[in-house]
């Protein structure tokens, strides 16, 4: 690992001039868009996707991004499925 340090995202609602509601994805320490991930979420506003399908994936994508800046992405697949039973041949 190259010493950076964890980065941690977050949903977040966000209410435009017209009041109209979205949800965006944002850098938990300095409130910076993820702007992949917003503009993923904008294509789903624009497919004409519920509101609460917005609002599931957002949450989701952030868990997401978060785990896997941390490094806690997928374990390993031996995790998984038991290699040790293998191990006897």
């Amino acid at each position: 690992m190259s010493g950076a340090l964890p980065r941690f995202f977050r949903p977040e609602r966000a209410v435009a001039a017209d009041e109209s509601v979205s949800w965006v994805v944002v850098d938990d320490e300095d409130l910076e868009l993820h702007v992949e991930a917003c503009a993923y979420l904008a294509g789903l506003r624009g497919a004409g996707r519920a509101f609460n399908t917005e609002k599931t994936y957002a949450g989701r994508i952030a868990l997401y991004l978060s785990r896997s800046w941390a490094g806690l992405g997928r374990p390993e697949p031996s995790a998984v499925d038991g290699d040790d039973a293998v191990a006897g041949g």
